[in-house]
């Protein structure tokens, strides 16, 4: 299901520049994918974004999401290293 969706919005993700776009890569990276380096290169792309969100109301939500997004990478890189 996810790959699906992805695949419908993949190509207006890698050519938006915005938080949401980046967090969202940085999310299937992780989830999906299994890369957590490249969940990395996201979330930081998304950070440096992240205070000209064109919705400046929803710019609290959307650095609470990429901080809970920081923190499963790094429990799925604990995770990862333990194997």
């Amino acid at each position: 299901m996810a790959q699906t969706l992805y695949a419908e919005v993949k190509d207006r993700l890698i050519k938006g520049r915005s938080v949401a776009d980046y967090r969202i890569q940085a999310a299937y990276a992780l989830f999906i994918q299994k890369k957590p380096d490249l969940a990395v290169q996201f979330i930081e792309k998304a950070k440096k974004v992240a205070d000209i969100y064109l919705v400046k109301s929803f710019i609290p939500l959307e650095k609470e999401l990429l901080s809970s997004l920081e923190e499963m990478l790094e429990e799925e890189k604990s995770i990862i290293s333990l194997t």
